[in-house]
Formats: structure tokens, sequence, C-alpha cells
């Protein structure tokens, strides 16, 4: 067990330390900062009560704005963290540094180590733009000279963050991240390592469609339906049909178990996949043992 935690520890470390993470986490600061300049420098006659209104008391625009805010959101954690483990261990095999690997790791706790150190890497970066969130609704308090309408703004957007959102986000890292590290564990040159979540993302992306545009104009039809209890879209269509309308409870729950289900099967899979092929380089893949 302390050998997987050697692997979390180093997988978390690299990436928290990298300049695309701290990329990614000071560009909302950047935002921020554009945003408050704007409040405060901006003229005074601007109607930020109209906005707020419009958001608030207009229900067709609240059925549109917070399903693309939230399937948005979840789309760029889902794909990030799928993207960081697809390279982690893509890049890993790719300059043969997993046979050094794993003469001192066993294949699976490497394998959950990383998904684990990617995992919270996520949840740094959510816990991180929750707080940025925060700060900002204390700054706009304090600043906004027209009634606190840009607060009650951002306050109308932070409806995303609810427990089955987040759920569906969990739910949505585990099973994309697996799949992509197994695709990752499929690179047998250092080359191919960019396009190893190729894949995934494309299917994610499917997801993204449908949230985007199916769920929010047509949020009970057949499609949206099915799509939503799919496990390869629940994570993004669900969150959007929650947003756009009333979804019944037994849909809901059957959603997050055959989600459950379904990431739990694909750890499985991935880590057999990954366990005959880590230190396969031919083009052939390996599934089983002769």
């Amino acid at each position: 067990m302390n050998k997987s935690v050697v692997v979390v520890r180093k997988t978390f470390k690299k990436r928290v330390t990298s300049k695309s993470f701290l990329i990614t986490m000071f560009l909302p600061l950047i935002f921020l900062g554009f945003i408050i300049i704007f409040v405060v420098y901006s003229n005074q006659n601007m109607n930020f009560a109209m906005i707020e209104n419009a958001i608030n008391n207009s229900q067709e625009v609240r059925e549109k704005i917070i399903p693309i805010f939230s399937t948005l959101i979840i789309f760029l954690f889902i794909g990030s963290c799928a993207n960081i483990i697809a390279q982690e261990i893509g890049s890993d095999k790719g300059s043969r540094l997993m046979e050094i690997i794993l003469t001192s790791v066993p294949p699976e706790r490497y394998f959950i180590g990383k998904l684990v150190g990617v995992f919270l890497i996520g949840l740094l970066q959510l816990i991180g733009y929750i707080l940025i969130f925060l700060i900002g609704i204390r700054i706009f308090d304090s600043i906004d000279q027209n009634g606190g309408s840009m607060t009650q703004i951002f306050m109308s957007l932070a409806e995303v963050v609810n427990i089955w959102n987040v759920l569906f986000l969990i739910l949505g890292i585990i099973s994309y991240t697996t799949i992509a590290a197994m695709f990752g564990s499929l690179v047998t040159k250092k080359e191919d390592v960019s396009n190893a979540a190729n894949p995934i993302l494309t299917v994610a992306l499917i997801g993204l469609y449908i949230g985007l545009w199916l769920a929010n104009t047509s949020p009970n039809s057949l499609v949206v339906k099915v799509a939503s209890q799919l496990p390869f879209f629940s994570p993004f269509v669900m969150p959007a049909r929650l947003a756009s309308t009333n979804v019944d409870n037994g849909a809901i729950i059957l959603s997050v178990v055959l989600l459950l289900f379904y990431s739990v099967i694909s750890i499985l899979i991935s880590m057999r996949i990954y366990n005959k092929n880590a230190l396969n380089f031919s083009e052939k893949l390996i599934f089983r043992k002769n």
C-alpha cells in the first residue's frame, strides 16, 4: 500500500508544480480581476439590476444559462483529468520508463496510484475554483454600487453547485479518467502520447453536444432521456436536464447507479488491460494471457 501512496504523491506533486496547472489556477483569478475592474470603472448608469432581474425572474433565461454553465464546467473538469491521466501513463510507457518503474511497483498499484493522484488534482482544482468564486462574491458585495446586483448574478450561477452535479462530476471523472488511462497504456510510441485521450474525449464531446443543445431545448425528448441514463453521456446530460426541467427522483437515482456500476466495471477492465499491456511495446495489443 505504501508504494501506491508514493505513486499518488509523486503524480500529485508533479502536476501541481507544473506550469499548465498553475496557469489553470491563475486564469480564474485574472478573469475575476478583469470583472472587478469592469464593475468599478464601468458607467454607473449601466443597469446591472436589469440583468439580475432577467436571470432571477425569467424562468426561460434561467433554463438557458444554468444548463449551459453546468455542462461546460463538468466537461472542462472531466476532459482535463482524462487528458492528464492519459499523458501521465502514456508518456511513462512511451519513454520506456515503465520497464524501470514496474520492477519496484506492481502494475495494479501503479495504475490505482496514478488514478488517485489525478483525481486529487481535479479535486484541488474544484476546491480552488469554489474558493475563488466565494472570494469574488465577497468582493462584489463590498464594492458593487448597483445594489448588489452583480453579487446576485453570481449567486444565481452558483446554482450549478449542488449535490447531484457534484456527484455526476466525481463519477464522471472516475469513469472517464479510468478509460483514458487504459488508452494511455496502449501507447507504444512517445509521439503518440498527445493523442492518447482522443477516443474518449470524442465520446465526451458527443455528451457535451447533447447536454448543451438537446437537453437545453428539449429536456424531455426521448434522445435526452436515454442519453441521461447512458453512463457515457449522463455526467453531461443529466445535470443539464436537472437545470432545465423537473426530473423524477427514480430516474436520477437510476442514472447514478448505472454510472457507479459503469465506473467500477471500467476500473476492473482498464486495470486488467493495463496490466497486460504496460510492458507491451509491439503494435499487437494483449487482452489476456496465453
